[in-house]
């Protein structure tokens, strides 16, 4: 009888429980709540984040672990640069992995995107996978494509003026002379770009009333580097993670007498994408 007694306790251990069963019998419901990642900007305060709500369907009470892996190491990858999120609760709190889930109970995962990262427009991606453990088994798994296309923004201004055009006054036209106290461009772009340039007069100073007879050429200096303005001229910008500055300055060509009065001309400046 001892034996048989034993023997019945070791076959009724090797046997799972109902509850067990019902433990590793589980699926993931994956909830996209919010995605502001397209908004990413470097220098903003605001962070550009993706929320997602993790839910197990089963149906017992039982306690089991949430692991969340990156198939790029957390980061969103995209043709020109990879942007790094890191991942907090939605408390704001970094996660711990694994996660101790209960019965039904929802996760609400944050994915926020670091500030201050190179971040070209383009499209960027990564896979979430999702794992559930239940004492050291992997019961259930779930894919989650995080996605986004940064569009491409860029603006031209003048550093210290809030209007879109700019007058300087030269003051007294001498011959050979260079002129730096112009106003510098601002360029703030995710993309690389062209800025195009046009003289009004082709590159010279006109005399106000006895133009065209009148007239003293000059280059202009964006950068450093000197352009002639006979012709409408393209300059590639590069992409930056933060504001440019062109500085700009004038060099009048060689003359010996002209008429006095004013003299002017008006420089148009404008920036595209590279691409077009």
């Amino acid at each position: 009888m001892c034996v048989k007694w034993v023997c019945l306790v070791l076959a009724l251990a090797a046997l799972p429980s109902t509850a067990q069963q019902s433990c590793t019998d589980m699926q993931l419901h994956i909830e996209e709540l919010s995605d502001t990642l397209a908004s990413y900007r470097p220098q903003s305060t605001a962070q550009a984040s993706y929320r997602l709500r993790i839910t197990p369907r089963q149906h017992e009470d039982c306690e089991f672990q949430l692991s969340l892996h990156s198939q790029q190491q957390f980061r969103l990858h995209g043709d020109k640069a990879r942007l790094s999120y890191d991942v907090h609760n939605d408390q704001g709190q970094a996660l711990a992995m694994p996660m101790h889930v209960r019965g039904a109970q929802s996760t609400i995962i944050n994915l926020k995107l670091r500030r201050q990262q190179s971040a070209p427009a383009g499209f960027y991606e990564d896979t979430l996978l999702i794992t559930g453990h239940f004492q050291g088994q992997l019961i259930t798994q779930a894919n989650a494509v995080v996605d986004t296309h940064l569009p491409q923004r860029f603006s031209l201004t003048w550093l210290g003026h809030n209007a879109r055009q700019a007058s300087v006054n030269l003051g007294e036209l001498r011959s050979n002379k260079e002129y730096h106290h112009l106003p510098s461009l601002q360029v703030r772009s995710n993309t690389d770009l062209r800025l195009l340039m046009r003289s009004q007069n082709q590159g010279y100073l006109l005399h106000d009333t006895q133009k065209p007879a009148w007239r003293i050429g000059y280059s202009l200096a964006v950068a450093g580097r000197w352009y002639d303005l006979q012709h409408a001229r393209k300059l590639p910008i590069a992409a930056q993670q933060s504001t440019q500055l062109l500085p700009l300055a004038i060099r009048l060509q060689d003359f010996e007498r002209q008429v006095a009065g004013r003299y002017s001309d008006i420089i148009y400046f404008r920036i595209e994408p590279r691409e077009l």
